[in-house]
Parts: structure tokens; C-alpha cells; sequence
């Protein structure tokens, strides 16, 4: 979907030179997604009505079903990084419904890792993400009483019991890689048979995006809970960066959009096989995550 194809969606009209115009008379612009804490106050108090917002129509809901239900297709596989890319830009489209101004922000937890204590970061405050009481349970901020998809009625974190943020030698170790087969990674251990022909990458982007997980706890630690939690936004918004850069630094152009892991049973789960359906997208096929429509737009 281009700015033309959301412009209908978001209150705009396409004018004689095709630019889609909003009612205040400003054209639609490219989503510029932000470090979270270098958003303005204000755009971060709008950011997080939009999320408010989404959360009161049941929109939020939706997209964490969606998360929770995609599994095995989703994770632990070549196709981590385009469903991710797809799954958030669906989301990127419902905030800018509400406010077209905005995107998804990202997390860099590089700059909390060099902290004496991580958990300690601003980010934990009430001001941004919101704090945790003894149990866990984040009690202030915009996201204090968000009940889960579980039925809990607040959204619960295990701040630096386990994992760790991202630091500068995980990035290196992503930027260094010269072979798509160590980004779009197979990655699951239950699956991989003994002949796969594809070395194990245990330096691959989406096990260090999972110390990230563990590191957040309660909710983010399992896939099936981490979409109660806004910071999972947060987190592959800044997953997805690390991809891009990757692909801007050792593809062409051209080869972004074609070089995808080769398909072996031995080494995964078929969801993950570049033309299966990137379900429940079921217009897509895995390798159409690969496009660069996603940055042009």
C-alpha cells in the first residue's frame, strides 16, 4: 500500500499532481519513525493516545490475536523479518488513520545496555513506557490497567531478570554477515534436522532480538503474550531498522527483492519457505516482504 492507496483512508483527496492532500491542506509524507525518546513531548503524548485509542476500539486486540495466533509461520525462521515487516506496517497504517503525522518509533536498547542497570532506564517511567510494582504489573503511565488478552488486568513485566539489551557487537555481527542465509535465518532448533545443509547461525537477528525479549520478561518473554505489551512495537520497529540497514549495505536494489533463504525441509518449517502464504496476510507470499515498496513508501 503507497501514500495514494492510503490517502482514501485517512481523510485525504489525490490532487491534479497525484500528492494526497489531508484536510488541513497538508500533503500525506512518508512515516520517519523516531527513536522513542527522542520524540517531542508531544509527539509522544499523541503517539501514545493513538495507542490509547487503539486499544479502546478493540484495534490493538486485533493485531495482538493476530501476533499470537501466526505461529509457526512467524518466528524462528527465514521468514521472521518480512512478516514482522508486513504485521508492522499494518499496525504503522492504523496509528496513521489517527494522527498521520506519526510512526512507529523504535527502541534502540543499545543506549540502555551501557547503563550500570538497564531496568533503570527512563524508559520505565511513567512518562514513556510506564513502571512496574513488585509483581511486575506496570501500575503508571498511558499503558497502567491495559488488561491482556489473558484476561490480567494490567500488563506485566520481569524488568533484567533474564537476556539483556542489544549492544554494538550484536549489530556488528548482523552488519558483518555477507550471506541473506544468516539474516533470513532458520533458526528453529526442534525443526533442524542433523542434514540440513545450512550452518546454524547462532549470531542471527532475530536470537539477539530475543534477548531483548527476556531481558523486557512477563508478557514479552513468550511470543504468544509479548503483543499485550506496547514495547514489542518498540522493539521490532528498531529489529526492522537493523534489517534495512543490512539490506541498504550488502544487497543491490534488485537483489533485496529477490534473495531469500532456499527452502529445506531438513533445516525448517515449510511456513517459512520463501512462496509459502505469509498467513493470515494470505494475499502475500513470504518473499513479497521483501519489497521495496515497504521504504519507497
Amino acid at each position: 500500500m503507497d501514500l495514494r492507496c492510503l490517502c482514501s483512508f485517512i481523510g485525504g483527496v489525490i490532487n491534479p499532481e497525484k500528492i494526497c492532500i489531508l484536510g488541513n491542506e497538508y500533503p500525506l509524507k512518508r512515516a520517519v519513525r523516531k527513536e522513542y525518546r527522542q520524540l517531542s513531548d508531544d509527539e509522544r503524548e499523541r503517539f501514545h493516545a493513538v495507542l490509547q485509542k487503539l486499544k479502546n476500539l478493540g484495534i490493538f486486540e486485533g493485531f495482538n490475536k493476530q501476533h499470537k495466533l501466526a505461529a509457526p509461520g512467524s518466528h524462528l525462521g527465514p521468514a521472521f523479518l518480512p512478516w514482522h515487516r508486513e504485521f508492522l506496517k499494518r499496525f504503522e497504517i492504523a496509528i496513521r488513520m489517527m494522527d498521520p503525522s506519526l510512526a512507529i518509533p523504535y527502541w534502540d536498547s543499545t543506549m540502555d545496555f551501557h547503563l550500570p542497570e538497564p531496568k533503570d532506564s527512563i524508559l520505565w517511567s511513567s512518562a514513556f513506557l510506564g513502571e512496574s510494582d513488585s509483581d511486575g504489573m506496570v501500575v503508571t503511565g498511558q499503558f497502567a490497567g491495559w488488561k491482556t488478552l489473558e484476561g490480567r488486568d494490567n500488563i506485566k513485566r520481569r524488568l533484567g531478570f533474564e537476556g539483556r539489551p542489544f549492544n554494538e557487537s550484536d549489530l556488528w555481527y548482523v552488519f558483518a554477515q555477507k550471506d541473506v542465509k544468516n539474516i533470513l535465518a532458520y533458526t528453529d532448533l526442534k525443526e533442524r534436522k542433523k542434514d540440513c545443509p545450512i550452518p546454524l547461525n547462532y549470531v542471527a537477528l532475530e536470537f539477539f532480538h530475543a534477548n531483548v525479549h527476556f531481558f523486557v520478561g512477563g508478557d514479552m518473554k513468550p511470543p504468544e503474550t509479548a503483543g499485550n505489551d506496547p514495547t514489542f512495537y518498540l522493539l521490532h520497529s528498531f529489529v526492522d531498522y537493523i534489517w534495512e540497514i543490512w539490506r541498504v549495505s550488502r544487497q543491490t536494489r534488485e537483489a533485496r527483492e529477490k534473495e531469500y533463504t532456499p527452502d529445506f525441509h531438513e533445516c525448517g518449517h515449510p511456513l517459512h519457505f520463501g512462496n509459502s502464504i505469509m498467513h493470515p496476510f494470505e494475499i502475500l507470499a513470504n518473499k513479497d516482504g521483501l519489497s521495496n515498496a515497504y521504504i519507497d513508501e
